[in-house]
């Protein structure tokens, strides 16, 4: 799961492909990378840099 994830398949995608009831399921299955992490953030958030120092 971690290695779709990191090429940007949405996390709802692999719930159905994994055949999971619960996505908190298939959110135990990632390892996320926290760069990676910070960089959706930037993305997601540029103009809040309070959103983009938080811890994660």
């Amino acid at each position: 799961m971690t290695e779709l994830a990191n090429k940007g398949i949405n996390v709802r995608v692999m719930q159905v492909l994994a055949h999971h009831k619960d996505i908190s399921t298939t959110q135990q299955y990632i390892d996320y990378n926290e760069g990676k992490l910070r960089n959706a953030i930037e993305l997601a958030y540029p103009m809040r840099p309070h959103i983009r120092r938080m811890k994660l």
